[in-house]
């Protein structure tokens, strides 16, 4: 992601927000809610939005980040969920 770049830029705790785009909802929100439950992360939000075209997913997973390297793991993490396509 970012790598040693991220503490310079923000301030932890810090609520962030993650984009997980990908082809099968129901795959990736059960992937969403797995990491969540690993990671013993209890108070998130996730949101959907379908493309245009319905071929694609996007979840809007929202939650709080208690350090540089937890934002990094998390955003590996999201991009291991199968039928992820991009993690922003």
């Amino acid at each position: 992601m970012l790598g040693t770049k991220i503490p310079e830029l923000m301030d932890f705790p810090s609520e962030v927000s993650f984009k997980v785009v990908g082809d099968k909802e129901e795959i990736i929100l059960a992937g969403i809610n797995k990491l969540m439950q690993e990671h013993n992360i209890k108070d998130f939000n996730v949101t959907t939005r379908k493309s245009s075209k319905g071929n694609y997913v996007s979840c809007s997973v929202t939650l709080n980040v208690e350090s540089p390297a937890q934002m990094e793991l998390l955003y590996t993490e999201f991009s291991k969920i199968e039928t992820v396509r991009v993690v922003i």
